[in-house]
């Protein structure tokens, strides 16, 4: 039997092939109570999809909020060393 790997970092977050994750696991990714996270879906600030009584956040819209999507741009980086 085996078990369902659990998100709880922003490296785990990357490494997942999941295309969804549980409110839980963006709570252990941002850092954040449970109860912030739904209540970040309630007001519209996290996307979710709502399956019967279950909400799944979509990977997609953690990496783009943590910025992650442009990690690997290295021009930020250089343009802050030249000032």
């Amino acid at each position: 039997m085996t078990m369902k790997a659990t998100i709880q970092s922003v490296s785990d977050l990357l490494a997942s092939p999941k295309g969804t994750l549980l409110p839980k696991e963006v709570a252990a990714v941002l850092g954040v109570d449970l109860r912030t996270v739904y209540g970040a879906i309630d007001d519209g600030q996290i996307e979710a999809i709502k399956v019967g009584r279950l909400r799944l956040i979509p990977k997609a819209v953690i990496v783009k909020m943590l910025h992650l999507d442009d990690a690997d741009d290295t021009t930020h980086g250089d343009d802050a060393n030249a000032a």
